[in-house]
């Protein structure tokens, strides 16, 4: 008689691996497997699974399946989650103890972006289940330097974005100053968009943006997002708002 465990491991043998989670591997489409083809692809008898994912790639090798609050690994970057104690020590002005719990050099710049990190902390204080959806610092892997942070502003299907699509989520981003205009916005925002697809299913993207802000409408535009309508935002003020829905 087949265990729960088996029958769980069976079930979660059969993955999409449009994003493996070996870099710079290649997508082979699914592969499936039987339980006991890979009981003797192991040389297990026993299989003990808690929430074990497996993803079986194009050359026949496997990996783990990352869980949400992992680094995000693009190309040329990571993107880190900033929990609520790297957030609290940036607002105490602390960027050198953010650093140590970040592992990432954290700028002083951070410390002028305080209505994302006291956004972030009320979302931690009210949604116990936010963090896989706060804060990420954008990093550099070769020079350990935070360029940036990408967020979303809450779990998929709030409220505020009934009106818009069903289960949507709502992200923005900043690169500071001096690491512009080197493609890691969109590099990050494609990653991000990735992942909360192939993690949690999620098809329906929002993004609202300031007319003048003409770098990152061209972004936006340039993703697929279309123009759904206008908001007066009571701290960002005017803003168009996008949405980009994946089939």
């Amino acid at each position: 008689m087949q265990s729960q465990t088996d029958g769980a491991i069976a079930q979660s043998v059969e993955q999409r691996t449009e994003n493996p989670c070996v870099p710079g591997s290649n997508p082979g489409g699914t592969t499936s497997k039987s339980l006991s083809e890979m009981k003797g692809f192991f040389g297990l008898n026993l299989f003990i699974a808690v929430e074990l994912h497996l993803v079986f790639i194009s050359n026949s090798q496997f990996c783990f399946m990352q869980k949400p609050t992992d680094d995000i690994v693009t190309s040329r970057l990571i993107l880190r989650l900033m929990d609520e104690a790297v957030i609290s020590n940036c607002l105490k002005k602390n960027p050198e103890g953010a650093a140590h719990l970040l592992k990432a050099r954290v700028p002083v710049v951070i410390l002028d972006y305080p209505t994302i990190l006291q956004y972030a902390i009320k979302q931690f204080k009210e949604d116990e289940s936010y963090l896989p959806w706060a804060a990420r610092a954008i990093i550099l892997p070769e020079a350990n330097q935070m360029v940036g942070l990408v967020r979303f502003h809450s779990q998929p299907n709030p409220g505020y974005l009934k009106n818009y699509a069903s289960n949507a989520v709502e992200f923005g981003y900043q690169i500071f100053k001096d690491y512009r205009k080197n493609g890691y916005a969109t590099e990050t925002v494609i990653a991000l968009i990735d992942w909360a697809q192939t993690t949690f299913g999620v098809v329906n993207f929002i993004a609202s943006v300031s007319p003048d802000n003409k770098d990152s409408l061209k972004l936006i535009l340039g993703l697929g997002f279309k123009k759904i309508g206008e908001v007066m935002d009571d701290i960002d003020g005017f803003e168009y708002i996008f949405l980009k829905h994946l089939s």
